[in-house]
């Protein structure tokens, strides 16, 4: 699917009109228009950030709403893995700040693709993702 065809499904899937989606996630209407229309070759980060957060439940998957690479959603996450994250977050907790960590839960709720490398890059150079996170 092309990015036009990406928001399209999106926005039928959901049931909305062009309009209600726009006013859904807090956009004009001319751009969900142009994007549907084909004028927009690339979907915006943005408004892939903004569907994620105003359709939560869908779990769609952001690199394929960005690039429509991959599968439309994300798999739900086994009970295995969760426990997995809860004993991560544990360790996490007492080595980062209450402020740094929430960052990182924020990151997670938002379902940000880059929490993973975030984590991993934690493991790794603690000092320099501190830095980033407490940047931005």
């Amino acid at each position: 699917m092309n990015t036009s065809e990406r928001l399209k499904y999106i926005r039928q899937r959901a049931g909305l009109s062009q309009e209600k989606l726009a006013n859904l996630l807090k956009e004009k209407l001319s751009r969900i228009n142009s994007i549907e229309s084909g004028k927009q070759a690339k979907f915006p980060y943005d408004l892939a950030e903004k569907i994620l957060k105003a359709l939560p439940e869908e779990h769609y998957n952001f690199k394929w709403l960005t690039t429509g690479e991959g599968k439309p959603f994300l798999k739900k996450i086994p009970l295995k893995v969760t426990e997995k994250a809860e004993k991560i977050a544990d360790k996490l907790i007492n080595k980062v700040t209450d402020a740094e960590f929430n960052l990182l839960i924020n990151c997670l709720n938002e379902n940000k693709e880059l929490t993973i490398m975030f984590l991993k890059k934690l493991k790794i150079d603690e000092k320099s993702i501190k830095s980033f996170l407490l940047n931005n």
